[in-house]
């Protein structure tokens, strides 16, 4: 049905000022699951600039499902996740308060935290104000709802330690049924945040559930080492060739191989393929591996794998001197105290705090 939602796509990108937020939102739902990049994006920008500008315009369950599906779309527009999640919060914030039936079910405001997690994109007082209400209906919390809350809480930083009661019935929720066989990847890389962000975790996670998640984590990835050794081959190449000093896939304690070191520094390349599809900054594994690097004390700074494959070769030096621009403007903020630099901020997004 591909040219039905191409024709279907070009019509209401025309219309979408003159649609109100539940029907909007159905269009969202409706295109995200046809999944078609080439021919949703605009309307999906048009749409996002709407919840962005007029977020009053929609209901908190239509909030939901938009930022879910430009999520399922791996499409990042941070005004409209910051502006939607701030909407979302005077609603959250009574209903908290009130002690009243929920409007958002637990199942939804999981969605609605990890459809901004997902990016990296950390609205606190939001951020606290779901973890509160789904605190009040944590017995009625799926295993699929409590892995996408995990993993929020586990890119957010400091969430979890302020939500220490809640995170742990959450993970211990992981490997109870069996939704987890279906996000194999995800909850293997939860299992590494256990033992390098929340060691004061007292739950292990089932041995069952970690060594299926370990086997899919090494067939995806081809082995404990880099993901893509030809791509990252093919950067060091060019270095060299700049006259750049740097070390290739050096072990650290993880179960990561770090793609190229700079030398004399703490600064790491990673080439990675989980990457928003309109701004190229990491998303979803990407970003909890870098924050795994983070705790360990390396700044990592992304090369897109599919932006790198899709480089003419003579213009992959220009390339990479924009990303070593990058890692120079991060270490002068380090060094001038400009407040900490994220491993994930290195031009191209990462987590981004947003203060409300």
């Amino acid at each position: 049905h591909g040219e039905f939602f191409e024709g279907l796509s070009r019509r209401l990108v025309d219309e979408v000022e003159s649609m109100s937020g539940s029907d909007l939102a159905t269009v969202v739902f409706a295109l995200s699951n046809h999944g078609d990049l080439r021919t949703q994006e605009p309307l999906m920008r048009a749409i996002a600039d709407i919840v962005g500008r007029e977020p009053n315009r929609f209901a908190t369950y239509d909030i939901v499902t938009c930022l879910h599906g430009f999520r399922r779309l791996r499409l990042c527009y941070e005004p409209a996740i910051v502006s939607g999640m701030q909407a979302c919060e005077p609603q959250l914030q009574h209903t908290w308060i009130s002690r009243l039936p929920g409007v958002v079910s637990a199942s939804r405001l999981a969605m609605l935290l990890e459809a901004s997690a997902y990016f990296g994109i950390f609205v606190p007082s939001t951020t606290d104000a779901i973890l509160r209400n789904v605190e009040d209906v944590v017995d009625y919390v799926s295993e699929r709802a409590a892995i996408q809350l995990v993993f929020s809480m586990a890119v957010f930083p400091g969430v979890a330690a302020r939500h220490e009661y809640l995170f742990g019935l959450l993970f211990r929720r992981i490997g109870a049924g069996t939704s987890w066989e279906k996000d194999k990847l995800r909850v293997f890389a939860l299992w590494i945040s256990q033992m390098v962000q929340f060691p004061w975790l007292d739950y292990d996670m089932h041995p069952r559930t970690v060594n299926a998640s370990l086997r899919e984590w090494v067939r995806v990835r081809q082995g404990h080492g880099s993901p893509y050794p030809r791509e990252v081959a093919q950067v060091s190449c060019e270095l060299e060739e700049m006259g750049v000093g740097h070390t290739c896939f050096k072990q650290v304690d993880a179960p990561y191989e770090l793609d190229i070191v700079l030398e004399h520094s703490r600064d790491v390349l990673l080439v990675v393929s989980e990457v928003a599809a309109n701004t190229g900054r990491p998303v979803n594994g990407a970003l909890l591996q870098l924050t795994h690097l983070q705790q360990l004390g390396w700044v990592c700074h992304v090369v897109s794998r599919s932006q790198w494959r899709d480089l003419p070769i003579d213009r992959r030096q220009e390339y990479l001197v924009s990303v070593l621009h990058r890692v120079e403007r991060a270490r002068q903020l380090r060094i001038s105290g400009g407040g900490t630099v994220s491993v994930l901020g290195s031009g191209q997004g990462g987590l981004v705090s947003i203060d409300n």
